[in-house]
């Protein structure tokens, strides 16, 4: 059975009838109890509602605290007007009857749309059709928001809501998320709202609307965030009250959820890293096919800690950063702190970069980033790529606090090429011959073929990055041509050219 409270009389009554007037206290709780049509004498039960006519009232009422009266008509004494008592007025015109039967429908109507959302908790059904039962007495649009910024649920009109505003969200894959920038812009004030226990209200500059929310949480742990967008009607006091009536079923509902999710994420966890200690994965509760044939993308990232003094103990780094990076598993491997992030949201928003850069740096960390991958049986290969991209990317841009792997490709392979053979055996024998030319000539025949080269072979660029004359760089061609004796048009050998620079650039060759 579903109570009532004054708030939800008081709008409803507004809407169906003329001069209505509040007086006294007022309560959100829903607490109050069916009413009954009161009789001169009768004693007021606490927490319940009456409706009487003026005339009808005593002169000396008994009543307790937490007591409502619809009232027909203006009483005349001053003690239903006091502190103690909810006294709500309707014009003297309306019969006692009529009024009576449109506050037993009302109670009603709320408590089989209560009954509505038991059932749909009890029968496990879907959290859309929840939502979708919950919104039916706001008449707004309604959405779950998870800590990740997943829409883990929302209203049948808020898809059409969300696609007038594409700005503030984004698809990944089938699921709808708020978008990474405002994430960012609203972070703070997010982190701040995430800790309020109580329905609030949150205008929104960007749709030009108030946002009445609630939080869910499970055992204190904040798990997902209910908004009304103010859209299809006003809304009204005891819009508070009933959302966060709602948000316990949704609490009920979103557990399951929220357990597949989290048993997930477990999931991921273990199997990274036991991938990156070569453990046997092929069996045990491990060897899960659905989660092994999900086709999802992720991208590794290895953390290497620079500034010692802002070393912070493993579990709460990793607790941390989960936090503050949405849809990424964080642990330490081999003292190493390792985080693989789902990758689709990376793509979707060069601004995801910068948070995680401002949050590394913060913490004093340096990271590799791996490509990204779907298969994560091969979690292990995109760990090497990590680490590969840290080490050559120390090495060559130090002041860099993110190193991308695809940035350093070529990096690697010219080193890797260097542990077999020396570079003076593997470099084109034109480009060492024009080294040796600058070394004996005083020239800078060497970084001008690199400007050329860079330049797309346009010699018009060239001569402007090399701030010389067009017509003296092409006579310096003239004669670097004819050191190399290699032809760039040719495809092979401009490779080979654009190797044997990476090489001398890795190795450091003067």
């Amino acid at each position: 059975m579903l109570f009532l409270n004054p708030d939800i009389l008081y709008d409803n009554l507004s809407e169906s009838f003329q001069e209505v007037q509040f007086y006294g206290p007022n309560s959100r709780k829903l607490k109050l109890k069916r009413p009954l049509i009161y009789k001169f004498g009768m004693d007021f039960e606490s927490d319940r509602l009456y409706v009487a006519k003026a005339d009808d009232l005593s002169d000396h009422p008994n009543f307790t605290k937490s007591v409502v009266l619809v009232c027909i008509g203006t009483p005349e004494h001053k003690i239903y007007y006091s502190a103690s008592f909810t006294l709500i007025c309707l014009a003297s015109k309306y019969d006692i009857v009529f009024v009576m039967n449109f506050l037993q429908g009302l109670f009603d109507r709320y408590e089989e749309w209560n009954n509505s959302l038991r059932e749909i908790v009890d029968n496990n059904k879907d959290l859309f059709e929840l939502v979708d039962k919950v919104v039916e007495v706001f008449n707004n649009p309604m959405s779950l928001v998870d800590i990740d910024l997943k829409f883990i649920a929302y209203s049948k009109d808020y898809k059409d809501f969300a696609a007038q505003f594409p700005e503030l969200h984004c698809q990944d894959d089938d699921q709808m998320k708020v978008s990474y920038e405002i994430f960012l812009e609203c972070k703070d004030k997010i982190d701040h709202n995430r800790k309020r226990k109580r329905a609030f209200h949150g205008f929104s500059d960007r749709i030009n609307a108030d946002v009445l929310c609630v939080n869910v949480y499970e055992d204190d742990r904040y798990v997902c965030g209910c908004y009304l967008v103010e859209l299809n009607r006003k809304f009204r006091p005891s819009d508070e009250a009933l959302l966060e009536h709602a948000s316990s079923y949704i609490t009920k509902c979103v557990n399951k959820y929220v357990y597949i999710q989290s048993s997930r994420t477990d999931w991921l966890k273990a199997y990274f890293v036991m991938n990156l200690n070569g453990e046997n994965i092929e069996s045990g509760f491990l060897r899960n096919e659905e989660y092994l044939s999900k086709k999802e993308y992720y991208v590794c990232v290895k953390c290497k800690l620079v500034d010692t003094s802002k070393m912070l103990l493993g579990k709460y780094l990793c607790e941390h950063l989960e936090t503050v990076i949405p849809n990424s598993v964080v642990f330490v491997h081999d003292d190493v702190l390792v985080i693989f992030i789902y990758s689709n949201f990376i793509d979707e928003s060069s601004n995801f970069l910068v948070n995680l850069e401002y949050q590394l740096k913060n913490l004093g960390y340096k990271a590799g980033i791996s490509n990204s991958f779907c298969d994560i049986r091969n979690a292990s290969t995109y760990f090497k790529q990590a680490c590969t991209a840290i080490d050559i990317g120390i090495k060559f841009n130090p002041d860099r606090t993110l190193f991308k792997f695809e940035d350093y490709v070529l990096n690697y392979v010219a080193l890797q090429t260097c542990k077999e053979f020396s570079p003076d055996t593997l470099c084109a024998k034109g480009v060492l011959r024009l080294l040796e030319y600058d070394q004996e000539n005083a020239t800078s025949y060497f970084k001008e073929l690199r400007t050329y080269l860079d330049c797309q072979m346009n010699a018009v660029k060239s001569s402007q990055e090399l701030f010389i004359h067009r017509g003296t760089f092409i006579k310096h061609m003239e004669k670097i041509n004819e050191i190399i004796k290699m032809d760039l048009s040719d495809v092979n050998d401009l490779l080979y050219v654009l190797l044997s620079y990476k090489i001398i650039e890795c190795q450091g060759i003067n």
